[in-house]
């Protein structure tokens, strides 16, 4: 028995040498590994350099997939910061050496999804037009990102050729977010208002949201006839997306485009009426602001929030706009007000200056809102204010 013990230990004293023996040998192999990735790093990266500088690189010899996997990155990342004839060398390259093969490979063989994902990401990066008709098959793919990686590689290769198709796609699949979208035709450089204006043309409501919010975040002003036209629409979604547009763009000085916006005041869905007060926030006028006190009555949290602060957007008049309310019949104005100018007043020295008329008749506000509160320890702790 005592034989067998000692055995034992033996055997398990062997073992954890041999574990401690391989796992040694594989620190000192990775940390070999990584000294030649680093090395080979620093050398292929002089190589790109001299190429971009006019000289040849070597092309004759197979590249190893380690060695292209460097490459790869080191064309992306040149790629990020350069254009024009620069940025065409480095596809030509990225070609030639079996970078761009690499990756459509990758896209077309493997059999998981995260593998294809990421070569769609790489080869959109790459830009190169070898890899559109596979990237297109990948729009089929049922996997979302699969297919947003496809479609974003699309736009990056070829700008708004494929751009309606993607977004398609897109759109089939269920519950995928527009912002996602969003991100998608941002990333186009190129115009995309011929496209958009085939969506807008669209009866489909998503593909108008989706072209309104696109041309609003380009700040691309030909959205404002499709903002016009569909302001009045039922539908709560696109008049959303219609203001959303809206305040990107700002103030066109246009009185009847203002008249148009504040038609939405009266609608029934309060995201509506809460967009409205955003989108005043851009419209720096005494008729804007006046919408803006009226919207501070509003029942819903959200709208009378979202009026104090764009007031509060537009500087000294807004603020004693807001200040005006402190005496408002309204209770739901005159608390959303107290909170917004508290804020102002605890983190933003609101009452440092107190020259102009203005900063005059906004202390004057607060000091009647406190002396007629019952809030004794707001006039305590405030009371330094006015020292």
């Amino acid at each position: 028995m005592i034989k067998l013990v000692i055995n034992g230990i033996y055997i398990l004293s062997l073992i954890s040498v041999i574990l401690f023996a391989i796992l040694f040998i594989k620190i000192i192999y990775d940390h070999s590994q990584a000294n030649k990735k680093v090395e080979l790093t620093t050398q292929i990266k002089e190589e790109v350099s001299n190429y971009l500088a006019g000289a040849e690189i070597d092309l004759e010899d197979e590249f190893s997939r380690f060695k292209l996997k460097i490459l790869e990155n080191i064309i992306i990342d040149y790629l990020q910061q350069v254009r024009g004839t620069t940025a065409d060398k480095l596809k030509k390259l990225a070609e030639n050496s079996g970078v761009v093969d690499l990756k459509v490979e990758q896209l077309i063989d493997s059999d998981q999804w995260w593998k294809k994902s990421e070569a769609a990401y790489a080869l959109g990066n790459l830009r190169s037009k070898r890899a559109i008709k596979p990237l297109l098959e990948c729009l089929e793919e049922q996997n979302s990102d699969l297919r947003y990686q496809s479609a974003l590689a699309l736009a990056k290769i070829d700008g708004t050729k494929y751009l309606d198709e993607a977004i398609n796609r897109l759109l089939e699949l269920k519950f995928y977010p527009n912002d996602v979208i969003l991100r998608l035709i941002e990333a186009v450089e190129e115009d995309i208002y011929p496209v958009m204006e085939q969506l807008l043309s669209s009866q489909e409501i998503k593909k108008k949201i989706i072209a309104l919010r696109s041309l609003g975040l380009k700040q691309d002003y030909r959205a404002l006839k499709w903002i016009k036209d569909y302001l009045q629409a039922e539908n709560s979604k696109l008049v959303i997306a219609c203001l959303k547009a809206a305040y990107h763009l700002g103030d066109v000085d246009d009185d009847q485009y203002f008249k148009l916006l504040l038609s939405t005041r009266n609608k029934d869905d309060t995201k509506v009426r809460a967009n409205l007060a955003k989108v005043l926030e851009k419209f720096r006028s005494s008729a804007s602001r006046r919408e803006l006190k009226e919207l501070m009555t509003d029942p819903q949290w959200e709208v009378r929030y979202n009026a104090a602060q764009s007031l509060l957007a537009h500087g000294n008049k807004g603020l004693l706009a807001l200040s005006q309310q402190l005496g408002s019949e309204d209770n739901f104005a005159q608390d959303i007000a107290w909170q917004t100018l508290q804020q102002e007043m605890l983190f933003n020295d609101l009452l440092a200056d107190q020259e102009s008329v203005n900063q005059q008749q906004l202390v004057e506000n607060i000091r009647n809102y406190l002396s007629t509160t019952a809030e004794e320890g707001d006039n305590l702790e405030l009371g330094r204010y006015f020292n």
